[in-house]
């Protein structure tokens, strides 16, 4: 995610410094800058993770709601309508100079599905109780030992109360 953030705040830079050229080395200190940023909030700002986890949250909320908008929203004022169901899944041009076309296309989904997939992963991993044995399921009876209460041996050590 950190290389995301950093690929992000260069390309937001790129867009208003048009003489701007990221070499490989920008990247990485963005990369950098990104990570100790994040772990720095993850160390130090234990108070603060639930209002960043919100605002997360409706950013999502607000950058998916712009998005459906103008996908709506433009083909209407541009005059030029919305593309053709024939054009949308058959006519699709492959201009990245790979041979295979199924191939490509699985490749363009996976910036999405990481996109999705990966935090939305993690957040159901942190959500789960802290104990395992609440949400697995019991055994079933065949391999279920009997339930019997500790008898005490002549071995074991004789445990007093504690004195109050």
């Amino acid at each position: 995610m950190s290389l995301f953030g950093a690929n992000a705040i260069l390309a937001i830079y790129s867009l208003y410094h048009l003489d701007y050229n990221p070499q490989r080395w920008h990247i990485f200190l963005a990369y950098l800058g990104v990570t100790w940023i994040a772990c720095a909030i993850v160390l130090f700002g234990q108070r603060i993770l639930p209002r960043i986890a919100n605002l997360s949250a409706g950013l999502c909320l607000a950058i998916w709601f712009v998005t459906v908008m103008v996908c709506a929203i433009m083909p209407s004022t541009t005059g030029k309508g919305h593309a053709s169901s024939k054009f949308v899944w058959g006519a699709w041009n492959n201009q990245t100079g790979w041979s295979s076309d199924g191939f490509v296309f699985c490749l363009g989904m996976l910036n999405g599905a990481f996109a999705i997939g990966t935090p939305d992963g993690a957040t159901h991993r942190k959500f789960r109780p802290p104990i395992v044995s609440i949400n697995a399921e019991p055994p079933p009876p065949a391999i279920q030992s009997p339930k019997r209460s500790p008898t005490p041996s002549a071995t074991s050590p004789k445990v007093s109360p504690p004195n109050s």
